[in-house]
């Protein structure tokens, strides 16, 4: 996901409900639309040659109803996008007696998440809803404000921006557009209706009398830039696709049969996406509803019963957790808990099924550790330790139910350990070694109990291993091999109580594997393929004892996956699915 270009609140939870037929790719980013730009919406069919015609005489955007197919949306959408001019999506009004029926506030949502990903519109951008009863006249402000507010928060979880059309009738005051009425609604689109209730903090875009231009039967708009500074945001002019430079990496677990489960932030929409498949194949990627935050990665587990479990920083900076089956939706719920800005979290399931999470929070820079059960939203509780800014901490659990996490601390830029019960400060431990600024360790468990750490070291760049009991510094040891800068290894147990470290080579760029007992020089091994600067690898050991890679590919900002034996350049794979 790019930069936010206004903040976005999330709801708190997203409805199941698979998007299929959509692969995850690049799109072009969203852009603020020119103060005073002229635009137009339209109730009838715009060509690619009305389009033209349109742009020739000054006209910059257009305002698309996705749910009137007479307009034959998609196709205005590719025409405005082709000549260099804005799309900006809306819900009109619907054919039914919509807002009677607050269950169709989330559903409605969906179709337009789904409408939006059909034809790559970007995150960040507006979507608005008409809000006008109609011929409804019976809806009460009661059920009005609660069908904007559930529609609004999932269109912000989806990390689009969820505005308003003021028209008439309706049963809402000036005073409930704004932000204590209508939290995630974040501007607002006036109608030509004068008497239509105005907000204070004004408009970004306002909507004149219909004309007819270019033989089209047109309402002109035009944008503005309103009190709170915030600017009309659309789908970005012109047809190529630009890619957004972010830091985000895949995460990898494996099911019971060993088949591999992968959650990534897609590029184009930055949601988070999950991903199946056998080894070595492109299996099939599904997205979610839930936005995440720029430059940040996701973690996922297999829960017993097979779902997906995955911990990720949403759009919001808030801990989420999401829940599902292979193949759909699933089920996002947010937590208390905020997280410190480009952080990623660490989650694993305990024996009682529950999911425990450890994160870096967002006001204190300290470690927290937050529990709950799948689709809740948990108790996070703080440590009494500090970590390095931008870094992300690994937690494993110990075979008494106690958990550990290894990270980079935030005075000494060493690596630490920490040990307890969640929901308990615990107790944390220095170590001797230094880790390389901005990067974050793997952290396994071994057989007898023992910790196992893989870290990029500070001084030297080079892969080390950790190895040490809970709470105490341990013993470090460098391999021979160079880490590229900014980016951290993943570490995996073998069956034999030997580890094995998958990282992204200093000199190449290529993906390397390293395996041998913790805190040893062992054994690295390249293989033949590419990882994007700046991204880190997933890795995780299959039953015959041969190596998983999940990791962002180098030329493509494709999803790949990479298997092999132990010392064997092994075969990587591509997935259909982009990366942000």
């Amino acid at each position: 996901m790019h930069q936010r270009l206004r903040p976005l609140l999330l709801g708190l939870v997203v409805v199941a409900m698979a998007l299929t037929g959509v692969t995850a790719s690049v799109t072009a980013s969203a852009a603020p639309v020119a103060n005073k730009a002229k635009g137009f919406d339209s109730s009838s069919a715009v060509t690619k040659a009305d389009v033209t015609c349109l742009k020739n005489a000054g006209y910059a955007f257009g305002m698309l109803y996705t749910n009137k197919t007479s307009t034959d949306w998609k196709t205005t959408y590719a025409a405005l996008k082709s000549s260099g001019m804005q799309a900006v999506l809306q819900q009109g009004f619907g054919t039914g007696a919509m807002f009677d029926d607050a269950s169709a506030a989330v559903s409605t949502a969906q179709q337009n998440i789904k409408d939006a990903d059909a034809v790559g519109y970007p995150d960040g951008a507006d979507f608005f809803l008409d809000v006008e009863t109609g011929t409804y006249k019976g809806v009460t402000r009661t059920e009005m404000v609660s069908w904007i507010n559930a529609w609004a928060a999932r269109i912000a979880a989806a990390g689009y921006t969820p505005g308003v059309y003021s028209g008439l009738p309706s049963p809402l005051a000036s005073a409930d557009l704004s932000s204590g009425t209508l939290p995630d609604v974040k501007v607002y689109w006036r109608s030509v209706s004068a008497d239509a209730p105005d907000p204070a903090q004004g408009y970004v875009v306002t909507q004149g009398a219909a004309v007819t231009a270019c033989g089209v039967s047109i309402d002109p708009d035009t944008a503005y830039v309103d009190t709170k500074q915030n600017q009309l945001v659309g789908s970005g002019g012109g047809a190529g696709g630009g890619t957004t430079t972010t830091k985000s990496s895949p995460a990898l677990a494996l099911t019971s049969a060993g088949s591999q489960a992968v959650a990534f932030r897609a590029a184009g929409t930055g949601r988070l996406w999950t991903w199946s498949g056998a080894t070595g194949s492109a299996g099939g990627g599904t997205a979610t509803y839930d936005g995440m935050a720029a430059g940040t990665s996701p973690s996922v587990a297999v829960l017993p019963d097979g779902r997906y479990a995955v911990a990720f920083h949403a759009a919001s900076g808030k801990l989420w957790t999401w829940v599902g089956q292979p193949g759909t939706a699933g089920d996002g719920t947010a937590t208390l808990d905020g997280m410190a800005d480009g952080t990623s979290p660490s989650l694993a399931v305990l024996p009682d099924g529950n999911l425990v999470v450890a994160f870096n929070a967002d006001v204190s820079g300290k470690l927290w550790v937050w529990k709950g059960k799948p689709g809740t939203a948990g108790d996070g509780t703080a440590t009494g330790v500090g970590m390095a800014a931008g870094t992300s901490p690994s937690l494993a659990v110990l075979p008494d139910g106690e958990v550990s996490v290894a990270f980079n601390a935030d005075d000494s830029g060493k690596l630490w350990t920490w040990t307890g019960t969640p929901g308990t400060t615990g107790h944390g431990t220095a170590t001797l070694d230094g880790m390389a600024k901005g990067t974050s360790p793997s952290l396994g468990v071994l057989p007898d109990g023992t910790l196992a750490v893989a870290f990029n070291a500070n001084d030297s760049g080079k892969l080390w291993t950790w190895r040490g009991r809970p709470g105490t510094a341990g013993d470090g040891t460098a391999t021979l091999d160079g880490m590229a800068a900014g980016t951290s290894p993943s570490l995996a147990v073998l069956p034999g109580g030997k580890v094995a470290v998958a990282f992204n080579a200093n000199d190449s760029g290529k993906l390397w594997t390293w395996n041998g007992s913790a805190s040893t020089t062992g054994n690295g091994t390249a293989t033949l393929d590419g990882m994007a600067a700046g991204t880190s690898p997933s890795l995780k050991v299959l039953p015959s004892g041969s190596l998983a890679v999940a990791f962002k590919a180098n030329d493509s900002g494709k999803l790949w996956t990479w298997t092999g034996a132990l010392n064997d350049p092994g075969h990587g794979t591509a997935t259909n699915d982009g990366l942000a």
